[in-house]
């Protein structure tokens, strides 16, 4: 689930770096402000992505451990 969460957040991230460049390019902005602006989108696009890979980690941790919980509190000689 991480690598799968990472690699969109990579692609997402290129994707946007791109597409700001080529905007700022086509109007004609000079090359520093292009390359601070398509930087900038790459790391808000990489801190969105790490905030929602912890939360969706979080919550299958959570949900992994109420099942554990739920299958250890079962009486001694209960079986499904």
């Amino acid at each position: 689930m991480g690598d799968l969460i990472r690699r969109v957040v990579m692609v997402l991230a290129g994707t946007v770096g791109v597409l700001i460049a080529w905007i700022n390019v086509e109007n004609q902005t000079p090359w520093p402000l292009v390359l601070l602006r398509a930087v900038l989108g790459i790391a808000i696009i990489a801190a969105a992505g790490l905030v929602v890979g912890f939360i969706l980690m979080r919550t299958a941790l959570r949900r992994h451990y109420e099942n554990w919980l739920a299958q250890s509190r079962r009486p001694a000689g209960h079986t499904r």
